[in-house]
C-alpha cells in the first residue's frame, strides 16, 4: 500500500524561510519537521523545495553574486573556499561549489587543463607582457606587480610565464631590480611599539621638473601611508597643516610621535600636534603644571631627511616600481641663455 503524501503546504513559508534566509540544511529543517508531527524522507523534501524554486542554487545566476564573485577572482588569490567566506561576510550566502560552479560557467580558470591549453596560455601571457612594457606603464613593474596588473585587467597569468616574459622582454630592468649588495640598508632595526605610534613625513622633489611636488606620511609600524599629496606646492606651511588635519580628521585617530626634518614646511604641523599633545595630556587629568612642564620633544621628533627610513623607503619603493624612467637626472643646459649673460 502507497505511503499517504504529506502536505507541506503548511509549513512553506518556515521552510523557505529557513533554508533561504536562516541558511539551515535539509537535515535541519527535516529534525524542525519532526518537532512539528511531520516525518518525511530528505528525498521528497528537497523534490518539494525545487518544486517550489526555493534552493540555493539560484544564487548561481544572481547577478550581484556574480559580480562579487568576479571582482574577488580577479583582484585578489583567493580560492573557492576563501571567495565564499568573503561572499558570507557581505551577506551573500553560498558555498565554495556555488562559486565554482560560477567560475566554470565564466570560464575564470584557476589552471590549465592539458599541455595545448598550457602553450596557448603561455603565449597569450608573452603577448600581454610585451604589450604593457611597450605602452609604459608598466615599465618598472616586477612579477608580482605585473601578474596583478594583468589580473585587474580580467587576465590570469601563471607566475612562471610572467617571470619568464619579464626577463625575456626586459633583461635590463630585471638585472636592476635584482638585490645585490648596494640595496641593503646597514642601519640596524627600526622597532617602533605598534601602529600610529610614529608617523613620518617628508616631501619628494624628484619631478619638481614636470611641475610636480609630492608630500607624503607613513606609519611606522605598519608603512601604511596615511596620506599622499601630489600638487604645484609641497613647501606651504598651511598645505602640509592642512594635509595633516584632514587625515587625522578622516581616520579619527593621531599619532603619538611625528618625525620629520627640520625643513620651514612642519613648522605649523609640529605647532599644532603640540597643541594636540597638551589637549590630550590635559584630558587625562594632567594638572596645569604638568601640562607647562611639557616639552617638544615628548611628542615629535626631528632628524635628518635621510635618516627619516620608513618615508625614505616608501620614496624607494616607489622609484624603483614605478617613477624611475621619468626620472631627470642630466637637465640640458640652453647655450643661448650663457651666451646671452
Amino acid at each position: 500500500m502507497p505511503r499517504p503524501t504529506v502536505d507541506l503546504e503548511p509549513y512553506r513559508d518556515e521552510i523557505e524561510r529557513r533554508l533561504l534566509q536562516n541558511h539551515q540544511g535539509h537535515a535541519e529543517i527535516l529534525a524542525w519537521l519532526e518537532t512539528e508531527g511531520v516525518t518525511i524522507a530528505l528525498k521528497t523534501l528537497k523534490r518539494r523545495c525545487k518544486d517550489w524554486g526555493a534552493t540555493r542554487r539560484a544564487l548561481t545566476s544572481d547577478a550581484a553574486v556574480i559580480a562579487q564573485v568576479k571582482e574577488l577572482y580577479f583582484s585578489t588569490h583567493k580560492d573557492d573556499e576563501a571567495i565564499a567566506s568573503a561572499l558570507h561576510i557581505q551577506g551573500l550566502h553560498t558555498s565554495a561549489r556555488q562559486v565554482r560552479e560560477i567560475r566554470m560557467t565564466n570560464g575564470w580558470l584557476h589552471r590549465a587543463g592539458d599541455a595545448t591549453q598550457l602553450a596557448h596560455q603561455r603565449t597569450e601571457t608573452f603577448a600581454r607582457v610585451h604589450a604593457a612594457l611597450q605602452e609604459g606603464t608598466c615599465r618598472c613593474y616586477g612579477r608580482g606587480l605585473l601578474q596583478s596588473y594583468l589580473r585587474l585587467d580580467g587576465y590570469i597569468a601563471r607566475e612562471d610565464d610572467v617571470r619568464d616574459a619579464i626577463a625575456f622582454y626586459d633583461a635590463q630592468g630585471t638585472q636592476a631590480r635584482r638585490r645585490g649588495p648596494d640595496k641593503r640598508r646597514k642601519d640596524g632595526e627600526f622597532i617602533t611599539p605598534g601602529p600610529d605610534f610614529l608617523w613620518c613625513c617628508d616631501g619628494h622633489d624628484k619631478f619638481r621638473n614636470y611641475g610636480i611636488e609630492i608630500y607624503a606620511a607613513v606609519d611606522a609600524y605598519s608603512r601604511r601611508i596615511q596620506w599622499i599629496y601630489v600638487g604645484n606646492s609641497n613647501r606651504r606651511q598651511i598645505s602640509i597643516l592642512r594635509q595633516m588635519l584632514d587625515t587625522i580628521k578622516h581616520h579619527n585617530r593621531c599619532p603619538s610621535f611625528w618625525r620629520s626634518d627640520r625643513g620651514k614646511e612642519v613648522l605649523l604641523l609640529a605647532d599644532s600636534h603640540y597643541s594636540f599633545f597638551r589637549k590630550h595630556k590635559q584630558a587625562e587629568g594632567a594638572t596645569p603644571e604638568e601640562v607647562d612642564a611639557l616639552q617638544f620633544r615628548d611628542c615629535y621628533m626631528f632628524g635628518t631627511s635621510t635618516a627619516n627610513l620608513k618615508i625614505e623607503s616608501t620614496w624607494f619603493r616607489m622609484i624603483g616600481s614605478q617613477t624611475r624612467p621619468w626620472l631627470v637626472s642630466n637637465i640640458p643646459i640652453d647655450q643661448s641663455l650663457i651666451n646671452a649673460g
